[in-house]
């Protein structure tokens, strides 16, 4: 017969047997996962409210296949942030996440940014001073659009908070990547007068010849300098329209004064959200650019900012790469004492 000790033993065997599963469910409905298979954000740990936060925001860049699978552009952005991740996971209340967007498409509006740095502070609880956006390139662009955005739904709240570090960030446009646009132009004149060239040394060939061989074999390497010298024009030019001709990469374009990005930094001053922005560039070759970028961009001069620094000999992708010096210098300006915790 079975007594009432046996049913007490069996509760407290399913108590210890579910209470993982009622664990995990507490877990997550206070802290809602960042990650979902339709979304380019994740983060790499689950977020609580005490947490740092540390959003690593990459520019334009064609490497990667934005409708991918997610798993598949995790696993890029991670090993292309890998310096950075390796630096900040060393501290245990600090979570590092990764955004992705399609630059292809470049700044959007209404922008997805915005509405993840709102569900991390109405969601996941996380206040606004302790939430930091680093961003390489164009995504230091793409995050201000998100931050003035952010702000207009939240007025009265502390969205100035916020921390923006920009890297190499062409926060006026890209001259260099201009005078790209300018190289393939006069490629393409180039082109044109080598295969004209060739085209009237043949026919001079062929008037010019004794046997009606000759006058054949001239003709022919004529048509054949035609059909070589278009072709090859064809393929710069396909090459030409599938690199510089996406909107986003339109919108980095300088015309005197990018009249896209202009609209955007016009906001931020207006709203005031330039006091936590923070901006690091490099010199890397003589004519003062990290090779895309302009220092007069980059450090978007004339404009007060939380923190600019120079860091020489750094080229454009070594600045998403990270190393000591970059380290230490946003350690200083994002964290204080207080919120730094030890490995």
């Amino acid at each position: 017969m079975i007594n009432a000790n046996f049913f007490k033993h069996i509760y407290i065997l399913l108590f210890y047997l579910l209470l993982p599963v009622y664990a995990t469910a507490a877990e997550n409905q206070t802290n809602p996962t960042q990650t979902t298979e339709s979304s380019h954000f994740y983060c790499l740990d689950n977020i609580y409210p005490n947490n740092e936060v540390i959003i690593l925001i990459h520019g334009w860049s064609l490497t990667q296949t934005f409708d991918a699978p997610l798993k598949q552009i995790k696993n890029y952005y991670e090993t292309e942030w890998e310096n950075f991740i390796d630096y900040f996971e060393q501290y245990k209340n600090r979570k590092v996440c990764l955004y992705t967007w399609d630059v292809r498409k470049g700044i959007e509006t209404p922008s997805p940014l915005s509405q993840v740095l709102l569900n991390l502070h109405s969601k996941s609880g996380v206040p606004y001073n302790q939430i930091h956006i680093i961003a390489h390139s164009q995504g230091g662009n793409y995050s201000k659009e998100a931050l003035v955005e952010l702000y207009l739904q939240k007025p009265d709240e502390t969205v100035h908070e916020i921390n923006l570090v920009t890297l190499g960030t062409p926060h006026k446009g890209s001259e260099q990547l201009y005078l790209r646009n300018v190289a393939m132009v006069a490629e393409a004149v180039g082109i044109i007068g080598l295969t004209s060239g060739a085209v009237y040394f043949f026919q001079q060939l062929s008037e010019n010849a004794e046997t009606k061989a000759a006058k054949n074999l001239y003709n022919t390497g004529k048509w054949i300098s035609g059909i070589l010298g278009s072709a090859y024009l064809a393929y710069r030019v396909s090459q030409f329209s599938k690199d510089y001709q996406y909107p986003g990469l339109l919108q980095l374009r300088p015309l005197t004064e990018n009249p896209f990005l202009k609209t955007i930094n016009d906001k931020v001053l207006y709203y005031q959200l330039n006091n936590n922005i923070s901006a690091i560039y490099s010199d890397y070759n003589s004519i003062g650019s990290d090779v895309v970028v302009s220092i007069d961009s980059g450090s978007w001069a004339g404009v007060k900012l939380k923190h600019r620094q120079l860091f020489t000999k750094r080229n454009h992708l070594d600045l998403i790469k990270g190393d000591a010096d970059i380290f230490a210098y946003i350690e200083k300006i994002l964290f204080t004492k207080k919120s730094l915790s030890e490995p």
